[in-house]
């Protein structure tokens, strides 16, 4: 499997991601994008890429929102270059703001949770949110809140939402910065070499230290060093300890790094405790590693390493890198899988490939899927809907149906919500759970067929009006599987968004069924 950003629909997917982190990007930035990324598109490719209606393009820059406003990010960004992200930094952080989504959903209206989250990423309005009241002592900010549509109730809850995420939020004004790689810039800004040293030890690069540069890395050392000697030994030695915990990518990252222009892959760390220096090449900040760090290093076998951080790995749960992205390709396929109900192999392996770039033959698919039950898995297709007779007459339907709807994170979040706050109102009954869904997945419910789902598992009018509401509230925004995960309210959904259908009237599918023994089974 391979994460591939030279297919046009995978490299706008990406594009996206990277504008939810930047705001704003330019057709120069785009490039640096694709240098980093590896993205050999022609400039007619990409363009053809970006030809979107849910992209605006001025003429220099490009946008997911048409907003006045964003103009002002070009003049409080002037010292900033874009924050490269690697592919693996866009899916991660594109399921953050799924999650971010996800929380303030709970609290405030769609479209306000929105707005807040570009307040956020262009203001950074919680950066240094750490109390549930110093917000409301702060008028300007509370005015923008205000302004937005957030009522003084749920301010506090949105304050603990980014409590709890916001450290990960990428800010707009900082051309995509975190306040993790806002904390780094300011280390380095206080640990830059006055010059780079002829003589490239560890004795020079500490006396090229301004005061405040050589405070750091002494103080990182409790300020126990009686003179720059003692500070040079006690880093060779904390050195060769730090470098047995090393992993092969941490190992040739100080190795490849030397004169090379900075990038985030070093900690902070890195530089406070005189493991690696930087300096200023003509408006370019470097690395350079010392004489006797490059030394400990050429001492190490490389053999004794570990291939990738496991600790990092478990402390997320998983055992192995493949396991990591195993369960991000079940993200993406349990996406679709809810989007469709049914869905043959070869369809599916397109969608992967062209909108996400994931590239897997059958076998592999059977593989990742394996986990979510081997009942899902059929010789040409998959399927949740657990009926093999409306399985395969779905899938005859959908081949009339056209094109199938591309997975985005905001519909994931939107189907995950859906499928959250059914499972709670039914409460553990399964039955009663699956009905609902594959019924509101068919083409709806009316107050018809909600009186017959009452009787039938004999509700109380109290549960039944709540799950009438929230049938109500996703009905133009859940995707319909026999429309391809296309919604109610969409053009290609054959369904029209207006008719209430009765169990025992003709399937709107046209089959010349009644809609309960076709669709609405």
């Amino acid at each position: 499997m391979n994460f591939d950003l030279n297919s046009k629909k995978a490299f706008k997917a990406a594009i996206m991601a990277y504008l939810l982190a930047c705001g704003t990007l330019s057709n120069d930035d785009i490039d640096a994008i694709c240098k980093y990324n590896n993205v050999k598109l022609s400039d007619k490719e990409k363009k053809s890429a970006l030809k979107d209606e849910d992209l605006y393009f001025d003429g220099k820059y490009y946008s997911r929102y048409n907003l006045k406003e964003l103009n002002e990010l070009l003049v409080l960004r002037n010292d900033y270059k874009i924050r490269l992200l690697t592919i693996d930094d866009i899916m991660d952080y594109m399921i953050y703001i799924g999650t971010l989504f996800d929380e303030l959903d709970k609290i405030i209206e769609p479209q306000v949770a929105e707005y807040v989250f570009i307040l956020a990423a262009t203001l950074r309005l919680f950066d240094d949110i750490y109390f549930e009241d110093e917000l409301i002592k702060d008028k300007d900010r509370l005015s923008y809140l205000e302004h937005a549509g957030v009522k003084k109730k749920d301010i506090n809850k949105i304050i603990k939402v980014f409590n709890k995420y916001g450290d990960k939020l990428r800010y707009w004004s900082a051309y995509g910065r975190n306040n993790d790689d806002l904390d780094f810039d300011g280390i380095i800004e206080d640990t830059l070499l006055n010059k780079k040293p002829k003589e490239e030890t560890l004795i020079n690069c500490l006396k090229s230290l301004d005061e405040d540069g050589y405070d750091n890395v002494y103080y990182t050392y409790l300020g126990e060093a009686k003179s720059v000697e003692d500070l040079k030994n006690t880093i060779i030695e904390t050195m060769k300890e730090s470098v047995k915990h090393f992993t092969v990518d941490e190992y040739n990252r100080f190795m490849n790094c030397n004169h090379q222009e900075i990038t985030y892959e070093f900690s902070d760390n890195d530089f406070m405790q005189g493991f690696v220096f930087a300096y200023d090449d003509n408006g370019i900040i470097k690395t350079l590693v010392p004489k006797e760090v490059k030394d400990i290093l050429k001492s190490v076998d490389v053999n004794e390493l570990e291939d990738y951080d496991k600790l990092d790995l478990k402390e997320q749960g998983f055992d192995n890198l493949k396991d990591a992205f195993d369960y991000y390709i079940r993200d993406i396929i349990f996406g679709y899988f809810e989007m469709n109900g049914v869905i043959e192999k070869s369809v599916l392996q397109k969608l992967l490939k062209n909108n996400h770039g994931i590239d897997l033959d059958f076998e592999a698919m059977d593989d990742t899927i394996k986990p979510m039950g081997e009942h899902v898995i059929h010789k040409n297709y998959y399927s949740i809907v657990n009926d093999d007779y409306l399985a395969k007459e779905l899938l005859e339907k959908k081949k009339i149906s056209g094109d199938y709807r591309e997975l985005t994170p905001e519909l994931l979040t939107t189907i995950n919500n859906y499928l959250d706050e059914i499972n709670k109102v039914c409460n553990g009954n399964d039955e009663l759970e699956f009905n609902i869904n594959i019924l509101t997945r068919l083409g709806g419910i009316n107050k018809e067929i909600m009186a017959e789902i009452k009787d039938e598992f004999s509700l109380s009018k109290s549960v039944s009006n709540k799950i009438y509401d929230i049938v109500k509230k996703y009905k133009n925004i859940i995707p319909l599987w026999i429309s391809n995960g296309y919604c109610q309210e969409s053009n290609n959904s054959t369904i029209k968004k207006d008719k209430k259908i009765g169990r025992n009237e003709p399937c709107p599918c046209g089959s010349g069924k009644k809609y309960k023994k076709c669709c609405g089974r």
